[in-house]
This record gives C-alpha cells, sequence and structure tokens, in this order.
C-alpha cells in the first residue's frame, strides 16, 4: 500500500511539472500570438497609407498630362 501511495505521489509530482511547463508554454504562445496581431494591424495601415500616397501620386502624374 505505501508503495503505491509513494508511486502515485511520483506521478502527481510529475504530472505537475508537465502542467507548469505547459501553462508557460501557452503563456508564450499567447504572446507571440498578441505579438503577431499588432505586427499584422501596424502592416495593415502601412499599406493602406502607402497606397493613398501612390494613388495621389497617380492622380496629380494624371493631371500634369
Amino acid at each position: 500500500m505505501e508503495e503505491r501511495t509513494e508511486e502515485l505521489s511520483s506521478l502527481n509530482t510529475k504530472i505537475s511539472k508537465q502542467n507548469k511547463l505547459l501553462e508557460e508554454q501557452k503563456s508564450n504562445i499567447e504572446l507571440a500570438f498578441g505579438e503577431l496581431a499588432r505586427y499584422r494591424t501596424k502592416l495593415e495601415e502601412l499599406v493602406e497609407e502607402r497606397t493613398k500616397e501612390l494613388i495621389e501620386a497617380k492622380d496629380k502624374a494624371e493631371e500634369s498630362d
């Protein structure tokens, strides 16, 4: 009986350690996901801004023809 208790205790410790590692990995993934979302938003803003600039330059070039 005591041997079984020790075995279960050991398994519980291992599972707890693995759970802690998984939680840390989950946290890192969530941080990376947030960072990627911010980059995506910034890139969309830059593309929109540059597109407006190019349209204005095109319109100006067409007016001077």
